[in-house]
């Protein structure tokens, strides 16, 4: 906002909200398709028993999973535990990704964006000329 003049700062300030809420919507929408993609990708192994309407029932999320189990009684309780830690482990997944996005994108404010006390910039040192020298006789 500072790069902003000041007759334009409204438009400045909504271009930045705009921003951010496409930002954070895509990032919701991508993170949970890759939790989603990677339990899947770990449960489907555990749901080869099931009939088919009931296996594609349990496929399509941890609830769902966990509904199936306990429909089946003391034989879904192995499926129920399964289900959990793939759950984790996508979650733990799912983590790795948001951090190491987090990680390039600060790389790349930390690379491109120019520093706070450039020469120009609201809050940079004045020049001493500028300023004005006290002194006191002695």
């Amino acid at each position: 906002m500072s790069a902003v003049a000041r007759d334009r700062a409204g438009t400045g300030a909504a271009v930045s909200t705009t921003f951010r809420q496409v930002g954070g919507a895509l990032g919701v929408a991508v993170l949970g398709s890759v939790l989603s993609v990677a339990y899947r990708s770990r449960v489907e192994g555990h749901l080869t028993p099931l009939p088919a309407p009931v296996r594609d029932t349990a496929r399509e999320s941890v609830a769902a999973t966990l509904t199936v189990a306990e429909k089946l009684g003391a034989p879904g309780s192995a499926l129920a535990a399964r289900a959990v830690d793939a759950f984790v482990s996508a979650m733990h997944l799912t983590a790795l990704v948001a951090a190491g996005v987090t990680f390039l994108g600060a790389l790349v404010c930390l690379l491109l964006l120019p520093s706070r006390t450039a020469a120009g910039t609201p809050g940079a040192e004045e020049p001493t000329a500028n300023k004005e020298v006290h002194t006191t006789e002695v």
